[in-house]
């Protein structure tokens, strides 16, 4: 966890991931040469700034991701509330 943003690092971050962003470093990299990595990735949500615990897991060929906000003035462990779930399973 960390503090929160301040807004010009919010807004460099809202940059770097905007449709713009994307494509000049897309254009950069395939100027220098760069392979494409074999699995690729796009955000749907976010970004967000506010204190987040982020949770990976992996189980064989499923994947759960889940996105929690610690609220302010609590103890992490004692209350986060979930604001995304995301499962995929490949067969």
């Amino acid at each position: 966890m960390r503090n929160r943003l301040d807004l010009s690092k919010q807004l460099l971050v809202r940059g770097s991931v905007s449709g713009t962003a994307r494509l000049l470093v897309g254009w950069l990299a395939r100027s220098a040469g760069v392979v494409p990595p074999p699995v690729g990735w796009r955000m749907t949500y976010g970004p967000w700034f506010q204190n987040h615990i982020s949770e990976l897991k992996l189980d064989g060929r499923r994947a759960t991701a889940a996105v929690r906000e610690a609220p302010p003035g609590r103890h992490p462990e004692l209350r986060t509330r979930l604001l995304l779930r995301l499962d995929r399973d490949q067969h």
